[in-house]
């Protein structure tokens, strides 16, 4: 992600200066720390020789949470990650001395906003990274603080790895010396900066916000030639160009520098500026990651191309490339989607250039050009063409100009006009459609040709190359006694080997639509009532027309058949998808007597319009099938001894949606003093496990207040929308074959997709861990097994599965699952996806990930929301991919949903109305 407001406070200041102040600030905080109990030091204060590189600092004094909203106005020019997100900004311990004079100690207590208390509380996580989540509740829109001290012998700056969610500050002995706002997932080193510690004892206090998801920080020493080695798999997003504007000139980075400003070691790159039309305006050498300048006097022109070079430690040469702009590219944007806009002839091609506007409008709406100038300057080159293209439509009288999708190849004659009115008879072959279908398009045509019934003046045959009536010259059509016979030049000659591909041939009393199959052959129909809608008045043309890519989908929710649903798959036929997944929570009834018709109505609706049904089926992960059958389904984490309080009714009330209690997990508690073990049913009992409540009973050895130690799995459905992880062996994998098995029975699909939602708490809980494998082997694991079911009911399937926690680019490295890509099944097919961001890096990391997949051997399918220009990026990609990239796949998003006529277009032709995307 782009960050525009990260710039490490300290790293302004040169070194000496910066231990100076630390020093005058580390006399004010030397004796601010914590008493330690009885002559030793609690956890979090860490000494002189205490930390190596790469240990993280889990043991910390923790206070919160505080509201992360509607606290107060956002400061000018802060970019957040969402419009609530104000409480970084916000001092909430005012009451305790402030954020940079605070001097936090256990017990401590901190007024909140709503007259609460919040004490501070000491803890130590079970993991390499602090999940506040475990500690506090709620968590959603969220603000609290951690505290450290470190002690050392002499002044020094060390090296550290920074990961948060989301935004965070740290302060050194009262100075801010770090900030980050964005909203992201936690992960360890996304950041690197120095921390300035004085000698003596040195506080560190740091303040995380979240939005939603998982709330936490990870902190730690690191080395310099490992944060080095770290960066190479992210060098295209750490190594990108910043500008600021002034009066006078352009204030530019090159690499972020909250990731490479800090580190040691590094060559110097060179800066080539060039102009609009390539010839080199200046070339400079900077230092990776420090502001330098580039006065408006030296480079007059509006905007500058930048290319940067350096030679990266343990990698080689690294280019990229950024745009300098003297407007405001963003207004520019927004100025031409206000503007007035061509009034055009009712079309499919127009309403795709309506669906076009809507969709730019709502991804720039939500920020997914992340403010940088090359991305909004792509946008603006293709709604600049896509524009006129729009005024061409306007002005032009040839009806095959409004095609939608563009045919490939039309050939036509002015020469020849042919009245397609009065009495043209429509015959259609036996067998080649559906019979509802065939009924449709007799009625259609009637309609447009308002045909009377009399002397006939003109034919209209439709024919399929795939049956057998065109065995012999001579052909019994359905309509009429019409016999077809063959031209001179016959259209089977015409028709593209591609079983979707069509010819259409138009003379003066004869029209012809051939496909090579049925679902061709209604293309070719389907496109002659495009025509046919905006005039009767044709010239003599022949069109041939095939799809760029084989797979072209939609993702439909399915859970009942009724007209929204007969809508939303009349519309994925009309724009030519052939395959829509259908996730539903109905597949688990398949047996019961009012569902099973149901399901099969739709399916059969689907086939009936060229639009194959492929079952969606999430395998495994909080609210997928069989979480809703089997409780054992739903994991949890593993939480080790966490603190809990004991109230003055005896309870104990844990910061979770739920506890699991079955034959592999039994909850625990111990007290703190002493290490009773407390049991249940004899101590203690549940009075609720969602949400868990402990009721402590008379004869427990526990005291009101007292902090007793639990040990569980458990779940909180509040840091993730999907909080589970590790499949149950034995009953979940017979419960999903039982499922899948009626799926094939009752709707005999020709392919399934299972997915793995819900995988980040891998070896997280107790029976993950019970089975001794690493994440990877983990994941690969639930997805042989899923694979190995679906071909033992059916050899031929097609099996696909989403594949961001097998990229590296996406979930793979958070989830420590980076390998488990070359264990996967070789024809499994990859749904890979990145419809976040539509920035160089995006761009970048959409090819790596497709490339990652494709040195496996892997078949991929692109998936795409609403960004115009990554749904033109991926149209693209059989340029590189030919082999193995297989199509576009559009995600519904109910009412926001405006992209499906850019990503259908991109399916069918190959390119979008904004032309061919540049690349990086």
């Amino acid at each position: 992600m782009r960050r525009l407001t990260n710039a490490p406070l300290a790293g302004k200041l040169p070194a000496g200066t910066r231990r100076a102040a630390s020093a005058l600030a580390g006399v004010i905080f030397m004796l601010s720390a914590s008493v330690a109990i009885a002559g030793q030091e609690p956890p979090y204060i860490y000494s002189s020789d205490g930390l190596a590189p790469g240990q993280t600092m889990t043991s910390w004094l923790i206070c919160g949470p505080f509201p992360n909203s509607d606290v107060q106005d956002t400061p000018t020019g802060e970019w957040v990650h969402d419009a609530r997100c104000v409480g970084l900004y916000t001092d909430f311990l005012v009451g305790a001395g402030g954020e940079s004079s605070i001097a936090p100690q256990a017990g401590l207590k901190v007024p909140a906003p709503d007259g609460q208390l919040h004490g501070w509380t000491s803890i130590t996580a079970a993991h390499d990274q602090v999940f506040l989540g475990d500690y506090m509740s709620p968590t959603i829109n969220q603000i609290a603080y951690a505290a450290c001290w470190i002690d050392r012998d002499q002044p020094e700056d060390i090296l550290m790895g920074l990961g948060s969610s989301d935004g965070i500050r740290i302060w050194v002995n009262g100075t801010e010396t770090f900030r980050v706002h964005e909203g992201r997932p936690l992960a360890l080193d996304d950041n690197y900066f120095r921390l300035p510690l004085v000698a003596g004892r040195n506080q560190v206090l740091v303040k995380i916000e979240n939005g939603d998801g998982r709330w936490g920080f990870a902190l730690r020493p690191v080395d310099n030639v490992s944060a080095v080695k770290a960066l190479i798999p992210r060098l295209k997003d750490v190594l990108r160009f910043d500008y600021q504007k002034n009066e006078t000139g352009y204030t530019v980075t090159f690499g972020d520098p909250t990731i490479v400003g800090n580190l040691e070691n590094l060559s110097e790159a060179k800066v080539a500026i060039e102009t609009s039309s390539g010839e080199q305006a200046g070339m400079l050498t900077v230092s990776l990651g420090r502001p330098f300048f580039i006065p408006y006097s030296d480079y007059e022109d509006e905007s500058y191309q930048l290319s940067g070079e350096v030679l990266w430690p343990y990698r080689g040469k690294v280019t990229t490339s950024g745009l300098l702009y003297r407007g405001d590219l963003r207004s520019e944007v927004v100025e031409m989607l206000q503007g007035t806009q061509p009034e055009l002839i009712p079309s499919r091609a127009s309403d795709a250039y309506t669906s076009l506007l809507g969709t730019t409008r709502r991804a720039d709406r939500l920020n997914r050009l992340n403010g940088e100038s090359q991305a909004y300057a792509w946008l603006k080159d293709g709604l600049t063409q896509a524009l006129q293209g729009a005024v061409g439509l306007q002005n032009s009288n040839d009806p095959y100009g409004r095609l939608f999708p563009k045919p490939r190849n039309v050939g036509t004659s002015s020469n020849e006009m042919v009245q397609v009115t009065g009495d043209w008879t429509l015959s259609i072959a036996d067998s080649i459609f559906d019979d509802e279908l065939d009924d449709s398009l007799v009625s259609t045509w009637t309609a447009y040709t308002d045909a009377q019934t009399g002397t006939v003046i003109g034919q209209v045959y439709v024919l399929a190359l795939e049956t057998d009536f065109l065995a012999t010259p001579t052909l019994e059509l359905r309509s009429d006694d019409t016999e077809y016979k063959e031209p001179a030049e016959s259209i089977r000659e015409r028709v593209p080997t591609n079983p979707e591909g069509y010819a259409i041939q138009i003379t003066g009393n004869r029209i012809v639509v051939a496909g090579r199959t049925a679902r061709g052959a209604g293309y070719g129909m389907d496109t002659l009532l495009q025509l046919l809608a905006q005039s009767t008045t044709l010239p003599t043309a022949t069109i041939i027309d095939e799809p760029v890519y084989p797979t072209r989908a939609m993702v439909i929710p399915l859970e009942g058949f009724d007209n929204e649903f007969r809508a939303a798959i009349d519309e994925a036929a009309k724009l030519r998808q052939n395959t829509v997944f259908l996730p539903s929570s109905l597949y688990p009834d398949l047996e019961d007597t009012e569902i099973q018709p149901i399901l099969k109505e739709a399916y059969a609706y689907c086939r009936a319009r060229f639009v194959e049904p492929i079952p969606l089926v999430e395998t495994f992960g909080d609210k997928t099938l069989a979480a809703t059958i089997d409780p054992n389904f739903l994991e949890g984490l593993s939480v080790r001894e966490l603190p809990v309080e004991v109230d003055d009714l005896r309870r104990v009330h844990l910061p979770y949606d739920r506890i699991l209690m079955n034959e592999s997990t039994m909850p625990q508690l111990r007290t703190a003093k002493g290490y009773n073990v407390l049991r249940l049913d004899r101590d203690f009992v549940f009075e609720s496990v969602s949400p868990p409540i402990i009721q402590l009973k008379g004869k427990a050895p526990v005291q009101t207040g007292e902090t007793l130690l639990l040990t569980a799995d458990v779940v909180d459905l509040s840091i993730a929308s999907n909080g589970a992880s590790c499949p149950s062996d034995t009953g979940v994998w017979l419960l999903t074959e039982k499922i899948i098995q009626g799926i094939y029975t009752h709707l005999a699909p020709v392919g399934i997709h299972l997915g793995q939602t819900g995988v980040g708490y891998l070896n997280r809980d107790s029976r993950c861990l019970a089975r001794e494998m690493p994440n990877a082997l983990l994941l690969a694991d639930a997805v042989q097994k899923s694979h190995d079911i679906v071909k033992n009911i059916d050899e031929k399937a097609t099996l696909y599965m989403w594949g961001d926690q097998f990229s590296p680019f996406q979930r793979a490295q958070s989830l420590d699952a980076i390998q488990a890509a070359e264990y996967l099944p070789k024809d499994i097919i990859v749904l890979d996806w990145w419809f976040k961001g539509a920035t160089a890096f995006d761009r970048w990391r959409v090819e790596q990930g497709l490339r990652y997949f494709d040195q496996f051997g892997l078949k991929t399918l692109g998936v795409v929301r609403d960004d115009p220009l990554n749904i033109q990026q991926f149209a693209t990609m059989n340029i590189h991919f030919s082999q193995r990239f297989k199509g576009i796949v559009h995600q519904n998003e109910g009412t926001g949903n405006d992209g499906r006529y850019l990503a259908a277009e991109a399916g069918w032709q190959g390119s979008t109305s904004l032309g061919t995307p540049l690349t990086d």
